[in-house]
């Protein structure tokens, strides 16, 4: 998409209250609430509480989840090589799951654990990651949405989640997780505290963490639907922005970013897209459980007109993520008249990572496919499409970030089935199309075509097969706003965008 093109202007600065991921494991979306709520490395030392290292997993959600095929991992407090213990079973709301690890012949015996593991945890400082596949980590402070949870703890440690490690443990005191386990506010050094050690398997009391969303009503929307404004995705792709330095009051567009999880946090990458010159200046806003951002045009890029898209990262190393809990929109006013509120068109991703990507590509390419992720149109329709007496027809926006637009065929029906056939070229990404009596080259009149008081409908694709999106606005009328996304009537099988891949900076 953007690898051919891409130049940074600028590093964007939000105003706008953001996450901070400095030097902290990545956030992802993932099945259930299952959480490390416990560990110890002091297991058969001398003067341990108890003769075996263990860690203490915990379900602080109100649905059961079940763990075949996950691990547990551990690696050194500096360390890239990782240990695992492979898991299987299910952990109901408020069970605990015990896995028991190496030990010695100091301290009492553990309760019955729910997993056993030769891994020798570090009594002091060292890295437990709870992954949701069998595959061995291989970075110091992995990437990917396989991991679900971990805990960096002692000081020495060079990975964890958010401000810092957990503080350290000892023979006699293990981390544990603020309120019995229930807390998680993605910072290793505020969720955890030592205390004597007190190891739980599933037999143990079921607890309540309170406060939780009662589960989902109905049947959650299926991922693979296809592209649309009115579901939430990975990718968000807005049509349109615009403003004027000087006359922002007649032309501007308001914008607006919401993370719709109520439990993680999402990590996006921002692209602005120059709709003339092409060129892209970009940045990132991360957006905390359940957040909305909302920015104007005229204070992130003035006097550009072109599109948005957001990507959902890693934020540590920028990789795209599953995180399909986003949605948008943009309210959109023009000096011409036209003015819109237009939703993102969301994009989900299908699998999980939709990417293969790694912490040192400098770029990545999205495959529209279906597989990775949503396909996206391949022709589009405009519906109920009007013109006034002087001929002044609708204005559409079409984009194609991969490539120039190119040859656009159109096909335009009157509302008593007449055809007449068209051709538009467009020599950029981005552009908006105003419909009239001189354009585009129409046997007849728009006016004569489609009289004042009569509608019609029109449909477009790419003359060379290639995948667009397009929304269509009209003026203001009474101080209501027209505008709307194009209809989708058939989609493209494996439209492919290549985006920089790099660190996130919030």
């Amino acid at each position: 998409m953007f690898q051919n093109l891409f130049c940074i202007l600028t590093l964007i600065v939000f105003l706008i209250p953001v996450s901070n991921f400095a030097q902290s494991a990545p956030q992802q979306v993932a099945a259930g609430r299952i959480v490390i709520s416990q560990l110890y490395g002091g297991g058969g030392n001398s003067g341990a509480a108890w003769r075996n290292d263990f860690v203490e997993l915990f379900n602080r959600g109100n649905q059961a989840v079940v763990i075949d095929g996950w691990s547990v991992q551990y690696a050194s407090a500096t360390g890239a090589t990782w240990q695992k213990v492979d898991l299987n079973g299910r952990i109901e709301p408020g069970a605990r799951f015990l896995i028991r690890l190496s030990g010695g012949s100091n301290g009492a015996e553990l309760p019955a654990p729910d997993a056993t593991g030769a891994i020798n945890l570090s009594a002091t400082a060292g890295k437990v990651a709870l992954v949701s596949d069998g595959g061995l980590l291989g970075a110091a402070c992995p990437p990917g949405a396989q991991v679900v949870d971990l805990a960096g703890y002692g000081n020495s440690a060079n990975c964890f989640e958010g401000s810092g490690p957990a503080p350290a443990p000892s023979g006699t005191r293990a981390i544990i997780r603020a309120g019995d386990g229930c807390t998680d506010l993605n910072d290793n050094a505020t969720d955890f505290s030592t205390a004597a050690p007190a190891p739980r398997n599933s037999g143990a009391l079921h607890i309540s963490c309170g406060g939780e969303a009662e589960p989902e009503k109905g049947h959650p929307l299926p991922v693979n639907s296809e592209l649309s404004g009115l579901k939430a995705g990975s990718i968000l792709i807005y049509p349109i922005y615009s403003s004027k330095p000087a006359g922002h009051v007649s032309q501007n567009t308001r914008l607006s970013l919401t993370n719709t999880d109520p439990n993680q946090s999402v990590t996006t990458h921002l692209f602005f897209v120059d709709g003339n010159s092409e060129a892209v200046m970009d940045g990132f806003l991360c957006l905390t459980a359940g957040q909305t951002a909302t920015f104007l045009a005229s204070d992130l890029d003035p006097g550009v007109t072109g599109y948005l898209i957001a990507v959902a990262v890693d934020p540590l190393s920028g990789c795209p993520v599953k995180a399909n809990a986003l949605i948008g929109d943009a309210f959109v006013k023009l000096d011409t008249g036209l003015m819109s509120a237009l939703p993102a068109q969301a994009v989900a991703a299908v699998t999980d990572p939709p990417s293969a990507c790694t912490s040192t590509a400098s770029s990545i390419e999205i495959a529209f496919d279906g597989v990775s992720y949503n396909r996206l149109p391949a022709e589009l329709a405009v519906n109920n499409f009007r013109a006034g007496p002087d001929g002044e027809g609708p204005s559409i926006i079409l984009l194609r970030p991969d490539k120039a637009i190119g040859k656009i065929s159109g096909l335009l029906f009157d509302d008593a089935e007449n055809a007449w056939n068209f051709e538009i070229l467009v020599d950029r990404s981005h552009s908006i199309v105003r419909f009239s009596n001189s354009f585009p080259d129409l046997p007849a009149r728009l006016s004569t075509i489609v009289p004042a008081g009569r509608s019609g409908w029109m449909r477009l694709k790419c003359i060379d097969g290639g995948a667009f999106i397009g929304a269509v606005t009209g003026s203001s009328a009474g101080g209501l706003a027209e505008g709307r996304n194009l209809h989708v009537l058939s989609l493209s099988p494996d439209a492919r965008w290549t985006v920089p891949v790099f660190p996130p900076a919030c």
